[in-house]
């Protein structure tokens, strides 16, 4: 049986049968990969198997395709940490998707953060002078 890359594998037919294709069971081979203590190779056959529907996810969770883009990087690098917490007790789709899930959290509070944190003109020019203000603060105690 060889695994292709449509998600199906190829069996060789019977003599003159042709050749059949059966569902490849990408899931099974990343479990195996994990019991066998090859981390990186589950993680990279999580991401293969499930790459391209969880980036369709991101993007329509964050209707953003930058911010899909950049929740997806970090999806596929927590992948690799993750694998080591896995314990079966949902299917390696289910984990998959919840890490990408935390992804996006973290992207778009990264993205609020960052909104936050940044004033525009006039919001810098209305903030006080914090220069010689805690001398003027005691001198103004002090009286």
């Amino acid at each position: 049986m060889v695994p292709e890359s449509d998600g199906f594998a190829t069996l060789p037919g019977r003599q003159g049968l042709g050749v059949y294709q059966l569902p490849f069971d990408r899931d099974g081979v990343a479990l195996a990969l994990l019991a066998a203590g090859d981390r990186r190779g589950a993680a990279a056959e999580l991401v293969r198997a499930h790459g391209p529907r969880i980036r369709e996810y991101l993007r329509a969770l964050l209707r953003d395709g930058d911010a899909a883009d950049d929740a997806y990087s970090i999806f596929c690098e927590w992948t690799l940490g993750a694998m080591a917490q896995y314990r079966g007790e949902s299917s390696l789709r289910t984990f998959a998707f919840g890490i990408a899930y935390n992804a996006a959290r973290r992207v778009r509070s990264d993205a609020y953060r960052r909104r936050r944190r940044t004033l525009r003109g006039s919001q810098i020019s209305g903030l006080p002078d914090r220069r010689g203000s805690s001398s003027a603060l005691r001198r103004e105690r002090a009286t």
